[in-house]
């Protein structure tokens, strides 16, 4: 799940430049700085600090195996292809519509291969060898 990682990482990194230098995170997107886009610009910061730590979420309770957190990277995986394809149809962005929906996609199958791995390891037999020193002697 280490493209959870890096998605958690990058929204992280955008939303602390959306907080902490929002008129150069506008440049960068060739969007003007005025009252409204810097508005604007909060809100979208508020909001990537908040996909990122669903991410963070989503990545902690995988590797617990916790059945949410596949579930969060499902749900996170499906946003970023609707964002790629949304970005696409309205604005005909197609860098956005490779690396948001391509995103999207490891990250839903990368969550559902780790998912069966698991669950086909984790249901095996164990034999003694298996089974630390410690359990067998009580």
């Amino acid at each position: 799940m280490a493209i959870l990682a890096f998605a958690a990482l990058g929204e992280s990194i955008f939303a602390i430049a959306g907080f902490a230098a929002p008129q150069f995170t506008l440049q960068q997107f060739a969007i003007q700085a005025n009252a409204d886009t810097l508005f604007l610009g909060y809100i979208v910061a508020w909001f990537l600090l908040f996909v990122a730590i669903t991410a963070i979420l989503a990545l902690k309770q995988v590797l617990k195996n916790n059945p949410n957190g596949w579930t969060l990277s499902y749900i996170l995986g499906v946003w970023w292809i609707g964002i790629g394809i949304g970005v696409y149809i309205g604005y005909g962005r197609t860098d956005n519509l490779f690396m948001d929906s391509l995103k999207g996609c490891v990250i839903i199958l990368t969550a559902w291969r780790s998912r069966s791995a698991i669950n086909a390891w984790s249901g095996r037999t164990l034999s003694e060898k298996d089974l630390p020193e410690k359990v067998l002697a009580d």
